[in-house]
């Protein structure tokens, strides 16, 4: 289960803060601490963090942009809302968020001075935020119900519409009566247009909030007081992690990848990994190496049996071509040439030494018509039946050149030619 920790900034210039660690569902998972932002960073780990910073500092409003998202709509944005602002543009950072049920967009706009100074009490106490939003969008978005925050000296007011408004708190009374003035509707009976109002408060404020609630009761639909025991970060929270409002980590102020963070776990792991590939790469590289070295020898083999074999070659480029070629030469049937007969005389030669099922053939050459064997027989005998069977089956010449005793056998070297050679 995800783990968020929510962290509320102060409005004062300093790095106070309040935080609370919360489940998905934002159901907090201890207390709320408070104290300096640089003792944070110690609960942040293992938990995306959530920045809520003052609403005081961030204009909430909605635009009409036809502009379909990204970067022209960042764009659009200032010049939308221009006519909305008396301060310049180019002081400003403005935020999209989504766009409402009547088609406008959410719209944050926060000067870059006060986006700079939250960046920075964050990267000093060692947090990157994954998202940020002004305190006021954590109120909630309830249908057609303004929501009203009073917490330690000012009070938030959320419209029905997401648009933030803040008051000091001794000027509540007068900020809400002004809010709920301009509710009024242009009927001729100037009555008030239904408002559904909930106000949140600590437990400290009862008495305050309550005599407050009883002067707006008649002036509104529906009026609900709500005290917090445990103050109203833990309400907050809850909303904060269901990611409504608008995330003011945008553009410029965009959230950087969280892959360097992971480095330092990873560097070991990184480190093997590249080692082990340079491992693998340099043993596919020696095998590499030396195959090419075993392919050079055979070609120089088969180059050497080429050139012995065919003595008459020239260049050889193409070795299996050439022999192929040769082999066709010597085997085509119907050259007058001696050299053209090699199969007819190597099928006779078989058939005589087959013959005889005591004879061995051990080696045998072919040259210009001329086959040359050298048999291994048990006795002159029977190469004089292999000299006969050649001779008598064929148009062929068959002469035994010598017969040599080889232990209880017989080594002959037996000529046979073709007619013309």
């Amino acid at each position: 289960m995800a783990e968020f920790l929510v962290v509320r900034l102060t409005p004062d210039r300093d790095s106070a803060a309040h935080w609370v660690a919360v489940d998905e569902m934002g159901g907090p998972l201890g207390p709320v601490s408070s104290g300096p932002l640089d003792g944070v960073a110690s609960e942040a780990t293992g938990r995306r963090v959530i920045a809520l910073v003052p609403s005081v500092h961030v204009l909430r409003t909605s635009v009409d942009v036809p502009i379909r998202g990204g970067a022209k709509l960042a764009q659009a944005l200032p010049f939308a809302m221009e006519e909305q602002l008396a301060e310049d543009l180019d002081r400003l950072h403005f935020a999209a968020g989504k766009r409402l049920a009547d088609g406008r967009v959410a719209v944050a706009a926060v000067r870059h001075e006060h986006m700079q100074e939250w960046q920075t009490l964050f990267a000093a106490a060692d947090l990157e935020p994954h998202v940020m939003y002004a305190d006021g969008d954590a109120l909630g978005d309830i249908p057609s119900t303004a929501v009203l925050l009073v917490d330690g000296t000012s009070a938030t007011l959320r419209d029905v519409d997401g648009s933030l408004a803040v008051s000091d708190l001794e000027d509540v009374e007068a900020f809400v009566d002004l809010w709920l003035a301009g509710k009024k509707s242009h009927d001729e009976d100037g009555s008030v247009e239904p408002v559904n109002l909930l106000v949140y408060g600590s437990l400290e404020r009862e008495a305050v909030l309550t005599a407050l609630a009883d002067g707006w009761r008649d002036r509104v639909e529906t009026l609900d007081l709500k005290l917090l025991a445990d103050g109203v970060l833990p309400k907050l929270a809850a909303q904060a992690v269901s990611g409504i409002g608008v995330n003011l980590l945008q553009g410029t102020y965009a959230r950087h990848s969280d892959l360097m963070r992971y480095w330092p776990a990873w560097r070991v792991a990184a480190m093997l990994l590249l080692g082990l590939s340079a491992l693998v790469l340099g043993v596919k590289a020696a095998e590499i190496y030396q195959m090419k070295r075993q392919e050079r020898t055979l070609d120089r083999a088969i180059d050497a049996a080429f050139r012995y074999t065919f003595p008459d070659v020239g260049e050889i480029v193409d070795p299996r071509g050439q022999l192929e070629s040769k082999l066709r030469a010597l085997g085509r049937p119907g050259s007058n040439s001696g050299g053209g007969r090699f199969l007819e005389t190597l099928q006779v030669v078989a058939s005589a030494v087959a013959s005889v099922s005591s004879a061995e053939l051990e080696a045998l050459n072919y040259r210009d018509g001329v086959m040359e064997l050298r048999l291994k027989a048990p006795n002159v005998d029977t190469l004089d039946q292999i000299q006969k069977h050649v001779r008598d089956t064929s148009g062929l010449t068959a002469e035994i050149q010598s017969a040599n005793a080889d232990g209880d056998q017989v080594l002959g070297r037996l000529q046979v030619k073709v007619p013309g050679a």
